[in-house]
Parts: structure tokens; C-alpha cells; sequence
């Protein structure tokens, strides 16, 4: 089967979210990188329908999430932006951290934490200019139940609230030391249908094995707020 028709298929594919048979037609001989009727990349078609297991497929298919597009932007700033830590994390791919240089590794940073600081309604409504209310439910984000944040609508755009996630799986990628005790202020500060940003920390703290993180972080089991002795007891 020609090129073209291999790429067309495994566009269908992408659109059909079956990343089985994207798998396949990599193996056959696809075009990780082909794009789509609107000359975009299909990993961003699969980014922008919060297709993690497709986006997935794509990356280790060699779809390049660092390549530059016409809006100046990158599938994986796209993925940052999109607020999904499980699309993130499928688009992040190997070795960040060397990978991209310093000047892109300090503005996918600070995406992430302007995201994370505003929120994730207020960042639509500057986006758009709507002045209605957000529209917020919360959403699986990944193949586990516990892996939820918030969906949040306005103005005819959407994007999930994971941005705390991400931000704490970047500065881990990129091996920015967050002190303890602000990693386990963005956890405690959490609202129940947000739990990846929950184990997003607790992961990194479970990685930062050092006398220091070990101190700093049980000396939250006697916090006034229960929240943070919560994080404590979710650690261990």
C-alpha cells in the first residue's frame, strides 16, 4: 500500500481515537509526522481531543512533539497548554531535560505555572473575552479512576484544570528541586475532583529521596491544616 494511502488511514485511525490500529499502521509503514486536511500534525489532532493513549502511540511512533508550527507553538507546548497531565505526559517523550534547550524548558515552566496560578477559568476567560460563567465537570483523565481533574468551557474553548500536574512533572522532567514545602501546598490545595495533581506530587517526593526531602516533609504531619497532614500520610 502507498505512502499516502497508509497516512490516510492512519489519520481515520487518529480521528477514531483507535490507537491500536495507529500502532499498526506505523508498523506498516505511516508517516508518524503526517498531518491532517488542516496541515497540522496528527498529534495534535490526538492533543486536542485529550486522546492520550493515541498521542501515545504517536510519540513512540516517532511523531516529534518539538516540531515548530505555523502559529509559532509545538505539539507538546500544545499538550502543556491543554491542561491534561495524561496527554502531557504522553507527549512529553524522552530526555526533556536535554533535549530541549534552556530558553524552551523556561517557557514551557512558565505556561504551566500561569496556568496553574490563574486557573484554569479565568485563563479561558482572559483567552476568549467571555464573560459567562465557566462550565466545570470533572473528567477521567488517564487510564486509572483516580486520575481526574476538571473540564472546565467558556467562550466555545475548553481546557482541564490539570495544570498543577504538569507543572510538577515538568520541574521534575527538567530537575527543578520545588521545595517541599510548595509542592505540598499545591497538593493540599486541591479541590477532590483534581486527585492528578494529588499524586503527581506525591510521585516526585517519592522520587527526591534525600535526608532534606525526608525532614521537610514529615515535618508537615503536625501542620494545623489537615490537608497537609493528609499529603504526609498519602506519601508513606
Amino acid at each position: 500500500m502507498g505512502g499516502g494511502a497508509l497516512d490516510g488511514r492512519l489519520a481515520a485511525a487518529v480521528r477514531a481515537g483507535d490507537a491500536w490500529t495507529v500502532r499498526a499502521l506505523l508498523d506498516e509503514g505511516a508517516r508518524p509526522d503526517a498531518v491532517d486536511a488542516d496541515g497540522l500534525p496528527l498529534l495534535c489532532s490526538a492533543v486536542a481531543a485529550y486522546d492520550a493513549p493515541v498521542a501515545e502511540a504517536l510519540v513512540e511512533g516517532g511523531a516529534d512533539p518539538d516540531r515548530m508550527l505555523p502559529d509559532g507553538t509545538t505539539p507538546l507546548w500544545r499538550a502543556v497548554d491543554g491542561g491534561s497531565p495524561a496527554v502531557f505526559s504522553a507527549v512529553l517523550g524522552d530526555e526533556p531535560r536535554l533535549r530541549l534547550p534552556q530558553d524552551t524548558r523556561e517557557a514551557l515552566l512558565a505556561l504551566a505555572r500561569r496556568w496553574y496560578e490563574t486557573g484554569a477559568p479565568e485563563g479561558l476567560r482572559r483567552r476568549t473575552g467571555a464573560p459567562g460563567p465557566a462550565v466545570a465537570v470533572p473528567v477521567q483523565d488517564g487510564v486509572y479512576s483516580w486520575e481526574t481533574v476538571g473540564q472546565v468551557s467558556l467562550g466555545g474553548l475548553v481546557a482541564r484544570a490539570g495544570h498543577g500536574a504538569i507543572l510538577t512533572a515538568l520541574e521534575w522532567a527538567f530537575r527543578v528541586l520545588t521545595p517541599v514545602d510548595e509542592l505540598i501546598a499545591r497538593a493540599a490545595g486541591q479541590p477532590d475532583e483534581d486527585q492528578a495533581t494529588w499524586w503527581q506530587v506525591c510521585w516526585v517526593l517519592c522520587r527526591r529521596r534525600s535526608p532534606e526531602t525526608w525532614s521537610a516533609l514529615v515535618a508537615h504531619r503536625h501542620h494545623p491544616d489537615p490537608e497537609h497532614r493528609s499529603v504526609v500520610a498519602r506519601y508513606l
